[in-house]
């Protein structure tokens, strides 16, 4: 009787030091650092000013709010871009705007300017249906 309260007393045991919570470290998910332009093609006129927005994602995709930017122009002859994201127009052209922030680069948004407003085209597309035909 007594080998058997102390099988039980041990497997009790046993059994209670292996309830628990198991904790697995994971790697969190991380993708690059990136920085959005708004808008990606614009035009403005010679002697005007237009105005870029950019946001900052960190490397696990959250915005990060009041990231000093610093914002350049492929052409400072054509439109020159000042620390605001204002985009002055100085010759007929086509020039790329980029925002830096923390060692990140964004993607170019185009800048078109242009003597006469009336030279900026917009094209739309729109189909006839919403439907595609099989085959």
């Amino acid at each position: 009787m007594q080998h058997l309260k102390r099988f039980l007393l041990t497997t009790a045991l046993f059994l209670v030091a292996c309830v628990g919570t198991d904790f697995i470290a994971e790697p969190a998910m991380t993708v690059p650092a990136r920085i959005v332009i708004a808008p990606t093609n614009t035009a403005v006129e010679v002697g005007k000013t237009t105005g870029f927005q950019a946001v900052y994602y960190d490397n696990q995709g959250i915005q990060i709010p009041d990231v000093a930017l610093q914002w350049s122009s492929s052409d400072p002859n054509i439109a020159s871009i000042d620390t605001t994201g204002q985009a002055s127009g100085h010759d007929t052209g086509q020039t790329k705007i980029t925002a830096r922030a923390r060692g990140v680069t964004s993607g170019a948004a185009i800048l078109t300017v242009v003597a006469n407003p009336n030279q900026v085209a917009r094209v739309v597309v729109v189909p006839d249906s919403g439907n595609i035909g099989i085959g």
